[in-house]
């Protein structure tokens, strides 16, 4: 109340002196006055503090597609969920429900990532945690943290009911993710339900002893759960194709029915669920396309951190990184009676796409920041060495290949490339390009001089700074 109340004393008197500054600004109009007052609203968070961005159905759909793999049928299920919950939203009459979305699925298959992603694309603000940024709007919780237990079922649910009631008063347009729901200690969530249903505020009482309530009616709940692992599997080994599956959604459509009765019956959820939105087992060609999303992703970060101007790799990385060698499969054989016997062979990420965060994150890109440090100390040792007098050995690779000024070290203008050297093995090597700058071109300062001057000499100077397993931190060549 404090803080509203400072923010609220800044605003009158930040308006007091445009109004001071330009007398005539109210006797000429209000525009001048309503666009300041407008902005300072905005500057001191008044009113909503986790904005809606412009369109958050279109906004969705655009980040889901671009940022999640192999799950169609729940891009497609969350965006339709999410359409008629804002439709609805807009013409309701007081008598709206929260928006209530039933994740289900192996480990490892998006569920948490297409949350994450949901609370991006919808909310406008983000805030800083550690190194991330992360949507404003989102309340994370765990079933882990509620299943304790030495610890009262009381206790659990008025901590739940704080921390949620706490978070849609400061952010009315809210969303709750719950992971990993099914490890709930049982009777927890019974809290909720009733908030989930038409009557949808929520309340608990503080230090006080006074009441604090919150509406949940624009609030979207994200439930996430693991089970059901193997039904997912067996229900995919009914199809040859996942494209199959697809044009036999009905078939899809009875087992969440019997998810819905048997999980969130236990949690007592039955009529509180939204959309059941399922996401199904990875198989190779959807982690073949989820390596390439992450390297690109990885390419992104290098451009945006200046580490790199591109960063290029073989296709041959893309096969090594979706193969047996780092993502383990389990493996299936299946004889399917269709005008002729045939036998087929299925295979499904264990782990789902866990491994390949694991391998790019701290294999390739601890390896690549390394060697990009050892690259460019070298290459300044080199430079300072070639503008001395010194008749010794060379003390770096580059020097002797280049000159005083020849090449233009900014980070942020070479491009390195990730290429396959061995055909036998998993050898792999790293090379880095950095601009040539032409001796002509390099005594001017005139642009025009450097852009016109021309000669035979390569545009790029690269060099290999690494070779070895690329999958193994400790080991080169």
């Amino acid at each position: 109340m404090a803080g509203r109340l400072r923010r609220l004393v800044l605003l009158l008197f930040s308006l007091l002196c445009v109004c001071c500054a330009e007398p005539f600004t109210i006797a000429i109009g209000g525009g001048i006055v309503a666009s300041a007052l407008a902005y300072l609203y905005q500057k001191f968070e008044f009113g909503d503090s986790c904005p809606l961005v412009q369109d958050p159905v279109n906004n969705l759909k655009d980040t889901l597609l671009s940022r999640i793999r192999g799950q169609p049928v729940a891009i497609s299920g969350v965006v339709s969920a999410y359409s008629a919950f804002s439709q609805y939203a807009q013409v309701a009459d007081g008598s709206s429900r929260p928006l209530v979305l039933a994740f289900i699925g192996p480990t490892g298959v998006g569920k948490t990532e297409t949350a994450n992603l949901m609370a991006e694309a919808i909310f406008a603000k983000r805030i800083q945690v550690g190194d991330l940024e992360l949507a404003k709007g989102l309340l994370r919780l765990n079933g882990a943290e509620y299943n304790d237990p030495a610890i009262p079922t009381s206790i659990f649910q008025q901590s739940l009911k704080r921390r949620i009631v706490d978070h849609v008063q400061s952010c009315p347009h809210a969303a709750v993710l719950f992971d990993e729901v099914h490890k709930v200690a049982p009777n927890t969530l019974d809290v909720l339900v009733d908030s989930l249903g038409d009557r949808s505020l929520l309340s608990y009482i503080n230090d006080k002893g006074e009441e604090v309530s919150a509406d949940l009616s624009a609030t979207v709940f994200i439930l996430i759960s693991d089970v059901e692992e193997t039904s997912f599997k067996k229900l995919l080994l009914d199809f040859e194709t996942r494209d199959d599956l697809l044009s036999h959604q009905s078939k899809l459509e009875r087992l969440l029915n019997r998810i819905m009765d048997e999980e969130w019956q236990r949690l007592k959820f039955t009529g509180r669920i939204s959309a059941v939105v399922p996401f199904l087992p990875l198989e190779p060609t959807q982690i073949l396309e989820i390596v390439s999303l992450r390297l690109e992703l990885l390419n992104q970060e290098g451009i945006n951190r200046k580490w790199w101007r591109q960063l290029f790799w073989d296709e041959s990385l893309l096969i090594l990184l979706s193969s047996s060698h780092c993502i383990q499969y389990q493996s299936f054989s299946i004889q399917a009676q269709d005008g002729e016997r045939k036998t087929f062979k299925k295979q499904y990420a264990t782990y789902g796409a866990r491994q390949i965060d694991k391998q790019i994150r701290f294999a390739i890109k601890s390896r690549l920041i390394t060697v990009l440090k050892s690259s460019i100390s070298d290459l300044n040792t080199s430079k300072l060495n070639s503008n001395s007098d010194s008749k010794g050995e060379p003390l770096s690779p580059f020097q002797g290949a280049v000159e005083a000024n020849e090449i233009d070290t900014n980070e942020a203008h070479r491009t390195v490339r990730i290429s396959h050297v061995d055909a036998n093995g998993l050898v792999y090597e790293i090379t880095v390009c950095y601009p040539r700058i032409s001796k002509a071109s390099s005594k001017s300062s005139d642009p025009k001089v450097k852009e016109e001057t021309g000669d035979n000499e390569p545009k790029e100077w690269c060099h290999s700074v690494w070779q070895g397993d690329l999958l193994r931190l400790n080991e080169s060549i």
